[in-house]
């Protein structure tokens, strides 16, 4: 077989997982990180298709777990949008990096969390991705998150610790893109976390101003109304505490005087 034939081969052979083939074709000279023309190579194929044990093959034989298609994606961001765990793992001990951008400057966390993975977001944050690393444009990756819906990446982003209040190029905070897009659970967990309903982005613009649906609409007029800083809250709730101690002091009992 040519090497243009035993590429054709291999690329086949990945797609459909057949494991055994990749092996053989690979033992024949098939190259392991041949590239098409728009810079896929075996490795992302597999991924995509999500064939584990093709994956560990083709890192096995030397796959480069740098190398990227157009659009400067390299395997771990595919395994990190189509929820390849042990791909991704087995990426990061090879050498891969959590924090290695596409051109958009989206790291493979971003990755995860727009596309709902909730699983491989926690090892990358685990392995040491920055839960609130900015793309080039300014989002964030509760930014994707919400934007797409994903009510229990939402969550889980939130209970790390994701910036509830960090604003994108525009202006757009979480809150924002979660009532432009309609996700009235969504916009429920942030306002639960403390998101602030009169944020304004560069336009002027309140998550309100921004929602179509009436129903998120109503929910959001009543988090106006109720909105208190979190830093006045905790004066209010210290105050509170204080003047309970107060009271449990007065109603003691006191002992015989002397």
């Amino acid at each position: 077989m040519t090497q243009e034939e035993l590429t054709k081969a291999l690329r086949e052979a990945v797609i459909f997982g057949n494991a055994e083939e990749v092996g053989a074709l690979v033992k024949k000279g098939a190259k392991v990180d041949a590239a098409d023309r728009r810079g896929w190579r075996p490795l992302h194929l597999a991924i995509r298709n999500g064939h584990k044990l093709v994956a560990e093959l083709l890192i096995a034989r030397g796959a480069h777990v740098d190398a990227f298609t157009d659009g400067g994606f390299q395997p771990l961001h595919y395994a990190a949008m189509y929820g390849c765990g042990f791909v991704a793992e087995l990426l990061i001990a090879k050498g891969a990096k959590v924090d290695a951008a596409d051109e958009a400057g989206r790291q493979p966390l971003h990755h995860a969390a727009g596309d709902g993975q909730e699983f491989v977001a926690e090892l990358l944050i685990a392995k040491g991705a920055k839960i609130d690393a900015a793309d080039k444009f300014g989002w964030r990756p509760l930014h994707l998150a919400v934007q797409a819906g994903g009510r229990d990446i939402v969550g889980f982003l939130v209970a790390k610790g994701a910036q509830i209040d960090a604003a994108n190029k525009w202006g757009d905070q979480p809150l924002h893109r979660a009532a432009k897009a309609g996700h009235g659970e969504v916009v429920k967990i942030l306002l639960e976390h403390d998101a602030n309903p009169h944020a304004l982005n560069d336009d002027g613009k309140t998550p309100r101003a921004l929602c179509g649906d009436e129903k998120i609409k109503v929910l959001l007029e009543k988090a106006e109304k109720e909105w208190k800083d979190p830093g006045e809250r905790k004066l209010e709730d210290l105050a509170a505490l204080r003047a309970r101690h107060r009271k449990l002091g007065a109603l003691r009992p006191k002992g015989p005087s002397l």
